[in-house]
Parts: C-alpha cells; sequence; structure tokens
C-alpha cells in the first residue's frame, strides 16, 4: 500500500508538471515561392513602458525558426531583410503572436501570410476584413480633399495651414 501511494503521488506530481503553462510563442516560417532574395527575419514589439523588444531569424532554404517570450497575446511586427540587413520593399507584417505553437506561410510575397495556431491573429485578421470598406472610404475621401486642396491658390490654402 506504502509503494501504491508513493507510486500515485509521483505520477500526480509528472502530471502538473507536463502541464505547466508555458510563456512562449514557438514561431516557425516559410517562404513559399518568395521572389524576393530574405535572409533574415525581424520580429518587433513595443512594451508597455515604451522599450523595443525585438529578435532575427537567419532564412535558411526558405525556413526560419524563432522563440519569443510572450505571456499574453501582443501584436508583433515582422519586417524581412536581404544579406545586406536592407529591407525588402512592402516586406511588413503585423501578426499577433500568444503562447503556443505558430505557424507563418508566406506565399509569393512575404507579407502575404497564412499564420495558424493564434486565435488573437485569426481575430484580428476578421476585423481587419470589416474594417476594410471604412479605410477605403477614408482613403478616397482623403484622396478627393487633397486634389481639391492642391488645385487652390496659396492664398485660398492659407486659412487650411497649419
Amino acid at each position: 500500500m506504502k509503494y501504491l501511494t508513493i507510486l500515485l503521488l509521483m505520477l500526480i506530481a509528472y502530471s502538473c508538471a507536463s502541464k505547466k503553462e508555458t510563456n512562449r510563442a514557438l514561431i516557425s516560417g516559410v517562404l513559399n515561392n518568395v521572389k524576393d532574395s530574405i535572409s533574415y527575419i525581424k520580429c518587433t514589439f513595443k512594451t508597455m513602458d515604451g522599450k523595443l523588444f525585438s529578435d532575427t531569424a537567419k532564412v535558411e532554404n526558405g525556413k526560419y525558426s524563432m522563440t519569443v517570450e510572450v505571456a499574453t497575446p501582443k501584436i508583433f511586427w515582422f519586417v524581412a531583410y536581404q544579406k545586406n540587413w536592407q529591407d525588402v520593399k512592402n516586406s511588413f507584417r503585423e501578426i499577433f503572436l500568444e503562447p503556443g505553437e505558430i505557424s507563418i506561410i508566406s506565399n509569393d510575397r512575404f507579407e502575404n501570410v497564412t499564420v495558424t495556431g493564434s486565435k488573437s491573429n485569426d481575430e484580428f485578421e476578421k476585423f481587419k476584413k470589416l474594417e476594410e470598406p471604412y479605410t477605403r472610404l477614408d482613403d478616397s475621401a482623403y484622396n478627393y480633399y487633397s486634389t481639391y486642396y492642391k488645385s487652390l491658390s496659396p492664398e485660398q490654402q492659407l486659412p487650411f495651414s497649419a
């Protein structure tokens, strides 16, 4: 009976230890048919106290991986770089990371990604789709106003300038 109790206690302790929460996002990325020459991926986020956290992964054979400490979902900025650390044009992407295994697959272009393993990012993508018509409307109104403003004489522009 004594050995059975000890065995049961050890089994409970092991099961509790194996369910320990992790505060890490294990990121694995793949670049499928991306035409740009990408050598590094940098991921950055700003902490609540204004400090920047950043980590970099080397791209080898179209794949990269990194581990990021993150206790709660946070938005990270991903940027692709060439060998000489020059950023690749239009290579910026915002992705919500949270603890767990996260896969980021880029198709044709770095910024054209599919993210799996982050429920927060799934919700963020849904929000961006809902917001898209309003963003287009805002852009259209801005372009209309900008064209109108440029058509004014300097004297007419004066009341609108800061």
